[in-house]
């Protein structure tokens, strides 16, 4: 099942699917592919009239072309990538570079394109995410346990971090609720 959540949890919309037939537009199957298809057909329903949606999504479906095609119909959007579908002469170190490195430590990029902030983050493992709305500034910091250490410590995050985090958590409540009803 493909779902739109709202922050708090709360399912907006949502599509059944298997992968197997697609009953939304098909246009949207060819230019988006299988697995992003049903999401963008989602948009359809939702009021266009104000469109200050902001989405957060996981490295499933995202691509550069997803992201594009959001941001020209007036969508912000924050998304982790994975790192064959990053435009192919994206600078960013590659994360075997940035494995060694500290906690804490990041890399950024501007795909002037494609208006995407491209980070990579050093946190247990290598995270890399783009965004459209958020940059880098300001960050915040996160505790996390420092096995070296033997203690908790403080590390920085990007801006665009925090935000995803925050956000994609609705996703997670609304995977749990109905556990609980």
């Amino acid at each position: 099942m493909w779902s739109l959540n709202t922050k708090e949890g709360y399912l907006a919309n949502f599509e059944i699917y298997q992968g197997k037939r697609f009953s939304g537009n098909v246009n949207y199957e060819r230019q988006f592919g299988k697995a992003a298809a049903p999401f963008v057909s989602m948009l359809d329903s939702l009021p266009q009239a104000k469109l200050l949606y902001k989405f957060c999504m996981d490295n499933l479906f995202l691509r550069i072309y997803l992201f594009h095609f959001l941001r020209e119909k007036g969508y912000s959007v924050t998304g982790t990538f994975r790192d064959n579908r990053l435009p192919k002469n994206c600078p960013l170190k590659s994360n075997h570079e940035l494995k060694s490195a500290p906690r804490g430590t990041q890399d950024a990029y501007i795909a002037k394109d494609y208006v995407i902030m491209f980070v990579r983050w050093v946190d247990n493992n290598v995270v890399t995410i783009g965004s459209t709305a958020y940059g880098v500034s300001p960050s915040t910091s996160v505790k996390r346990y420092s096995q070296a250490e033997k203690r908790v410590i403080q590390v920085p995050r990007p801006c665009l971090l925090g935000q995803y985090y925050k956000y994609i958590d609705g996703t997670d409540q609304m995977d749990q609720n109905p556990a609980i009803g």
